[in-house]
């Protein structure tokens, strides 16, 4: 605790010194920008023009003397520096995204960095000592003072000494600014000495200093015209207010641990006197406190047990939870635990301790405790009965527990007394029915979480898994193929004409329709495969470890399967339902999951626009580049087909309008508009099958000139 204390003294007063100076430094920032503001005779007209007079500009440099800051820079609204104590700053271009993602609209950025003594030492004198600057005059930077030597001392203080000739050329060759009207040199009186810190002046040059920069827009009605970027050396700030900090924590930490010595001064000299009580007592005295110090025990591996329930995963996890906890909690007790089954007529055997015997099942009838609905005690009574699960009997005392919870009864907890240990066995009826109930919530709570996680995952109409599992599916068969080279293939399934047999027969037997065509990829589904219903007649198969050409006999036999599915609905045989599979191979068409999803669906496609009742197989296309101009630079991918099925050629204006569609559906809004799509083209193939020859020509012809429009 003291090392605790004294990190707290040494670390904490950091954080709290750098809001206590963003906070000040902020309030700051807004008089500075007042000041240039009203320095300036025409604020908005200087940012929107990046013109500032000279007469502004000697106001302005008055405020690296009358303030905190050493240097600052005026933006316009791009971005530029269009004036700055630091003359070679002009013309600069601020880059950074905060600029335009945070100042440009209307936000105060702010931020810190150590910076050499001499460097800021070097910006406070440039800024101090160009008084008559020109709109685009330079400044010549000054060199790092690695030595005392290099520290001129002047009239009005030590300066670092500057390149005078270059600094001569901006001012015309004599000193003097020259005007930018006329040309001429106009004399100015001479510019007093830079005066430096008195930290570099005393030989401390390559110390560090804690710098802020803060960015502060200039909002005129709204509208962002600018911004103004102030430095100052908050080092001194930082480091008084964190002295302040220390000494407070110090002042803090110090009283409690005098008030915690205190207490414990005070706690341990009571304890002394209780012991020396408790050794005075008699032995009846010190057995209560053993059964104190037991009770506390036994509380304390509730707790444990408790959590421990809480934190399983599965039935059978928390089964093996409880046979090691109950071998601690009551270990003069033989026990085993039964749980209903799902239907409800039996208990299954689930779990035994401390050499307990657990039958595989027992039915309900066969347990008092279950009969009667409470606790039942064998050996309390003058007339006991014996429970038919509990034979062989040898006589010895035992509890039938019902594990009940949320009104509803979960199971039973039978114990019973180990042998010789008779007496004990019945004082500890508390602890166990208090074990009971811990076990019955951790088990109602088990089953609610693995029925909400079935919820999750399934689809409530077929039973098969969502699009939520498909893809987290997918995207861990992905992995492992890429880790073990374990083929994966993806099948795309659609329902043909399902709209219009909905429409036909009603929703109740297009819902018996997909729960039969759900049954068969149920059946077609063998170890790791998963079948997943996507949404409305829409299904995907995902195939780890089978090669590609069992891929396509599996497709085809599904698709027989399908087709051979005879369904009576009323008094009427339903028409026979066909389905279209699209497949795709990994990696040959797509190393991501919605790459193979695209392949898939587009072969889907082709497969409905050749007839339908087939399965397609997409053809092997390069990996979709990460650089988006790549993206779209990159060639349309085709689809090849894989007969399995004889089926018609599709008309060439078709065919045409399906490759120009294709290389929309591989932009970056696939997933969004896939159902679109699929709709689309189920109605158009709905309606080409139902009109005349002639009709149809016309209208594939129209529908081709849309998509050309497209």
């Amino acid at each position: 605790m003291l090392l605790s204390a004294l990190i707290a003294v040494v670390w904490a007063p950091a954080p709290i010194a750098e809001r206590l100076v963003r906070d000040n430094i902020h309030a700051q920032a807004e008089l500075w920008k007042r000041q240039v503001v009203l320095q300036l005779d025409d604020a908005e007209y200087s940012f929107v023009n990046s013109q500032v007079s000279d007469h502004d500009q000697r106001f302005l440099h008055l405020l690296v003397q009358a303030t905190d800051v050493y240097r600052f820079h005026l933006f316009n609204e791009q971005g530029e520096v269009f004036w700055s104590t630091d003359g070679a700053k002009i013309g600069y271009m601020e880059e950074g995204e905060y600029f335009h993602n945070n100042v440009a609209k209307g936000q105060v950025y702010y931020k810190t960095e150590e910076k050499a003594a001499w460097k800021v030492a070097a910006s406070s004198a440039s800024g101090q000592a160009l008084d008559t600057p020109s709109d685009h005059g330079t400044e010549t930077p000054i060199a790092p003072p690695h030595d005392p030597s290099q520290l001129i001392t002047g009239e009005n203080g030590p300066h670092a000494s500057v390149d005078h000739d270059d600094h001569s050329a901006g001012l015309g060759g004599s000193g003097a600014p020259v005007s930018a009207d006329s040309g001429t040199a106009q004399a100015q009186p001479p510019s007093p000495a830079p005066s430096f810190p008195t930290y570099l002046s005393q030989g401390a040059s390559s110390d560090l200093r804690h710098v802020a920069e803060i960015y502060v827009p200039f909002m005129h009605n709204g509208h962002f015209d600018g911004a103004i970027e102030f430095y100052t050396d908050v080092t001194d700030m930082r480091a008084s207010i964190m002295n302040r900090a220390r000494l407070l924590l110090s002042v803090i930490v110090g009283a409690v641990l005098v008030t915690m010595l205190s207490a414990g001064w005070l706690l341990h000299r009571n304890n002394a006197r209780h012991v020396a009580q408790l050794n005075r007592r008699n032995t009846k005295e010190r057995e209560i406190i053993d059964q104190q110090l037991q009770l506390a025990r036994e509380v304390q591996l509730l707790g444990e047990l408790n959590e421990w329930l809480q934190s399983s995963h599965s039935l059978e996890e928390l089964f093996q939870m409880v046979a090691r906890f109950m071998t601690h909690i009551l270990p003069n007790a033989e026990g085993s635990l039964y749980v209903y089954s799902n239907s409800r007529d039996v208990l299954d055997g689930s779990a035994k301790w401390n050499g307990g015997t657990v039958k595989p099942h027992i039915h309900p009838e066969e347990c008092w405790g279950l009969r009667r609905g409470r606790t039942y005690e064998f050996g309390a009574s003058e007339v006991d009965f014996t429970c038919n699960h509990a034979e062989p009997h040898d006589g010895r005392p035992y509890y039938c527990f019902p594990i009940l919870a949320h009104g509803e009864t979960v199971g039973l907890m039978h114990l019973r007394a180990a042998a010789a240990h008779e007496r004990t066995f019945r004082s500890n009826k508390k602890l166990a029915r208090m074990c009971a109930e811990q076990i019955s919530m951790a088990i109602a709570n088990v089953r609610m979480r693995d029925q909400l996680q079935d919820q999750s995952v399934r689809d409530p109409l077929t039973g098969l898994f969502n699009r939520r599992h498909m893809t987290e599916c997918l995207r861990k068969a992905i992995n492992n193929s890429q880790n073990t080279g374990v083929p994966l293939s993806l099948i795309a399934v659609d329902v043909d004409h399902f709209k219009k047999f909905n429409d036909n027969h009603g929703h109740d037997a297009g819902d018996m329709i997909l729960r039969a065509v759900g049954t068969a990829l149920e059946k077609t589904c063998d170890g790791d495969q998963v079948a997943c219903r996507m949404g409305g007649e829409e299904f995907t198969l995902i195939l780890p470890g089978v090669k590609n050409d069992d891929v396509l006999r599996k497709a085809e036999h599904l698709r027989k399967a399908v087709e051979a599915i005879s369904l009576r609905y009323g008094e009427k045989t339903l028409p026979t339902v066909t389905i279209s599979l699209g497949v795709a191979h990994y990696p040959q068409h797509g190393t991501l999951p919605q790459e193979l999803m695209r392949g898939a669906d587009e072969a889907l496609y082709v497969a409905k626009a050749k007839g339908r009742n087939q399965v397609q197989m997409a053809n092997t296309v390069t990996p979709s580049p990460r650089d988006p101009s790549a993206q779209a630079s990159e060639e349309d991918t085709s689809v090849a087909e894989i007969n399995t099925a004889p089926s018609a050629q599709m008309p060439d204006p078709l065919s045409e309008a399906l490759a120009e569609t294709l290389p929309e559906t591989l932009t970056e809004a696939w997933d969004k508009d896939l159902a679109a799509d699929r709709a689309s083209v189920a109605e158009r193939s709905s309606s080409e099958d139902e009109t005349e020859p002639a009709a149809t020509d016309q209208k594939e012809g129209s529908k081709t000139g849309n998509v050309a429009a497209r």
